[in-house]
């Protein structure tokens, strides 16, 4: 599946793992893709609050940095266990 998601799947599949506590069952490359998508995400947020400083921006910024907190630990403990087989 290394195709590009887009970001609101991303986001709505991240959101319902963390909120039923579930582990995250992709692929390290799967992982990684996801949260290449999530940092562009980021840096565009990142951007209009720079430019226009308003609240809504910095709001994304969190829920972003959430999301990619969540993708990366998963993403950590995946890349270990495929290295270590």
């Amino acid at each position: 599946m290394n195709a590009k998601r887009p970001f609101n799947i991303i986001y709505s599949d991240v959101n319902t793992a963390r909120k039923v506590k579930i582990n995250l069952q992709w692929t390290p490359e799967e992982l990684a893709t996801d949260m290449k998508v999530v940092v562009d995400q980021l840096i565009i947020d990142l951007d209009k609050f720079l430019s226009s400083g308003t609240n809504a921006s910095a709001k994304r910024i969190r829920s972003d940095s959430k999301i990619l907190e969540t993708l990366g630990k998963s993403f950590r403990v995946k890349s270990i266990n495929c290295a270590n087989k």
